[in-house]
């Protein structure tokens, strides 16, 4: 099997060890969440739509340690919280990048 080709989209991947949610990307693990959750989902969703709009490349201002810090804020937003203000803190991460 060779390489994932650069116009393939990262794919969401699931640690087994972890049951954790992550995305391998320009040589990086992207930590998620716990696997199958929704907030899995949007992380992921979130993680791709960057991706894509850096033109098939994660800015440069985007870290390993910037990304976690974003995605614990997300986790904590979207504990019992409506899905309307879930979705204005997903655009607010989004226009950071």
């Amino acid at each position: 099997m060779g390489r994932r080709g650069t116009l393939s989209i990262p794919q969401h991947r699931k640690h087994k060890t972890h049951n954790k949610g992550y995305i391998h990307c320009e040589g990086k693990q992207w930590w998620t969440a716990e696997w199958g959750t929704p907030t899995a989902n949007r992380l992921y969703d979130i993680f791709v739509s960057i991706w894509l709009e850096g033109g098939r490349k994660l800015p440069t201002n985007l870290t390993v340690s910037h990304w976690k810090a974003r995605r614990l804020d997300l986790q904590a937003a979207m504990k019992g919280k409506p899905e309307e203000e879930i979705s204005y803190r997903i655009c607010d991460l989004v226009e950071d990048f």
